[in-house]
């Protein structure tokens, strides 16, 4: 079946591109158009590209990471829908764990939602997201990941910026699996991380209200 391309995903790179598609056909839900942008700069520069276009998308996410700024993200996300004139969001609104879901002002507009990394509330980014679901795999390992590069900190060898922490955490973790070295998209295929977990279900729930649930007239 040919893909809605009214319905779109804006997120920052292929890896997030990969690890949503493979965590919605586990779950059994269809697939938005998915675009990935590069970064987050660029998510919010393409959203106000696709904004630009009435008529032509019924419906637009974003997922963005909150890094350390979980509430910037919300404020920059209604910046770029208040600056269009088709929406009114207030910016100072906390974000809700249930992800944002807006609809415009003029009957043209798209619906639009906001998912923050990892779990709308948090400072982190997708794989803290996925972190919760190893938890529910191999704790044990998790743990001793978590472990392994404290070890590593405070012997002041790591290499990465404690900005990209999460991702060592959850790197090391698949490192110690049966087929180590998978990339995200692939430890979902070979179950290293619960799809199916709790941990996952507001996100799909999300998605499903987003692009999914029939929208009023």
């Amino acid at each position: 079946m040919e893909q809605d391309q009214s319905k779109v995903l804006l997120v920052e790179g292929a890896g997030d591109e990969g690890v949503i598609k493979e965590i919605l056909d586990a779950r059994n839900v269809p697939c938005p158009c998915i675009k990935a942008c590069g970064s987050d700069a660029q998510v919010f520069q393409a959203l106000k590209l696709y904004l630009s276009n009435p008529g032509q998308y019924k419906t637009i996410g974003v997922i963005v990471d909150a890094d350390i700024n979980p509430e910037g993200r919300q404020q920059r996300f209604a910046q770029v829908l208040n600056a269009s004139k088709r929406y009114r969001l207030d910016e100072k609104n906390p974000l809700i764990a249930e992800g944002l879901i807006t609809d415009g002002v003029v009957a043209d507009a798209a619906r639009v939602g906001l998912w923050v990394m990892p779990d709308n509330q948090s400072h982190g980014m997708l794989e803290d997201f996925l972190a919760a679901m190893a938890d529910t795999v191999h704790p044990e390992l998790l743990v001793e990941s978590e472990s392994a590069i404290s070890n590593v900190e405070s012997k002041g060898l790591q290499q990465y910026t404690p900005r990209h922490r999460p991702k060592a955490k959850i790197h090391t973790y698949l490192a110690w699996q049966k087929d180590p070295g998978s990339t995200l998209p692939q430890a979902i295929q070979k179950h290293y991380l619960d799809v199916s977990s709790e941990n996952a279900r507001p996100f799909v729930s999300w998605i499903n209200r987003l692009f999914w649930e029939k929208q009023a007239n």
